[in-house]
């Protein structure tokens, strides 16, 4: 081998071996049940807490970005937390098939819910919007078990193996999906049929063709697709988040629909949108910052050092307030 040629292994064993994973940890899961699956995510948290140093740094200055836009820079110490939250997420959607009637009445408070009814009474459909925090995942799932007919448009994974095995694991929860390969049309339909359609909404995978908002005090790009989709098909756009309240628990919430005034200007409405979508995620985040599991870099390089205190701002927590 060449001097400083790394050497990557290819083929159809490192292609099955992220599937193999995924399902060795269902098989895992199943057996230990959920309380003791989560003993299990955490140590395979903190593995990867050790180990991967790439990620924690991204993590380590996404936190810090919002804890002293917070004036809470003494909180920051370790973000093992974040990897242990994200890791229980997996957790609990490799159970997603257990997700029912039952677990939704004893371990999820539902708060908003008359907010998505007002949005369907409309006929045009909803646009269920949220971000890399709490169990987004689980989100979809609970809205599903709660009566309603949900997509969610996702990226493919690195392997179609995955893919399908994602694909199948939402399926068991009732959630359809589609893939952003081919999904704008097929959101279209599913709108015009005054289904729900769930997407995230806080980071760009496009390469650059996002809108700049403010996020935290300092420009971010996030994502113009939502709030483009939500325009073009005339359905509502409704902020939700599905974040852990305790050991056991999660509050689902529902938002009001953001309505852009009309200007006539697309790129302006599209700009709005996004701005006030940016600005709750915002208040969520601030409020349950370790459960915030973006393992990307959320601003550019050097625009956190270039911020002020003059970005401070503070946030009530959400209330769980209803339930089930």
């Amino acid at each position: 081998m060449k001097k400083g040629v790394v050497f990557c292994p290819e083929g159809l064993g490192v292609r099955f071996l992220s599937f193999f994973i995924y399902r060795l940890g269902q098989a895992l899961a199943s057996m230990l049940g959920r309380r003791r699956s989560y003993w299990l995510a955490d140590r395979v948290a903190d593995l990867r807490f050790a180990f991967s140093c790439r990620n924690r740094g991204i993590v380590e200055r996404n936190l810090s970005a919002v804890l002293h836009a917070d004036g809470r820079e003494k909180e920051s110490g370790s973000c093992r937390e974040i990897f242990r939250q994200f890791s229980r997420n997996v957790s609990d959607f490799l159970l997603i098939d257990r997700l029912d009637g039952d677990f939704i009445r004893s371990h999820v408070k539902v708060q908003g819910k008359e907010h998505l009814e007002t949005a369907l009474a409309r006929g045009k459909g909803a646009l269920l919007v949220s971000g890399h925090v709490g169990g987004w995942e689980l989100g979809a799932g609970i809205v599903s078990r709660l009566g309603y007919d949900v997509s969610v448009l996702a990226l493919p994974h690195a392997t179609p193996e995955v893919t399908a095995y994602f694909n199948r694991r939402r399926s068991a929860a009732g959630v359809h999906t589609v893939s952003t390969q081919f999904g704008l049309r097929r959101c279209l339909e599913l709108l015009k049929e005054n289904k729900l359609v769930a997407i995230l909404g806080d980071k760009d995978f496009t390469g650059g063709q996002g809108v700049w908002v403010d996020f935290f005090g300092r420009k971010a790009e996030f994502p113009k697709g939502p709030a483009a989709l939500a325009l073009k098909s005339g359905a509502a756009f409704v902020p939700v988040f599905s974040l852990r309240d305790n050991e056991d628990g999660y509050v689902f919430s529902i938002e009001p629909p953001i309505a852009a005034p009309v200007t006539g200007e697309i790129e302006r409405e599209i700009l709005y949108l996004t701005a006030r979508f940016a600005h709750i995620l915002e208040k969520v985040i601030a409020s349950h910052p370790f459960q915030w599991t973006l393992f990307l870099p959320m601003w550019p390089t050097g625009a956190l050092d270039s911020a002020g205190a003059s970005g401070r701002r503070s946030y009530e927590p959400l209330r769980s307030d209803s339930g089930v």
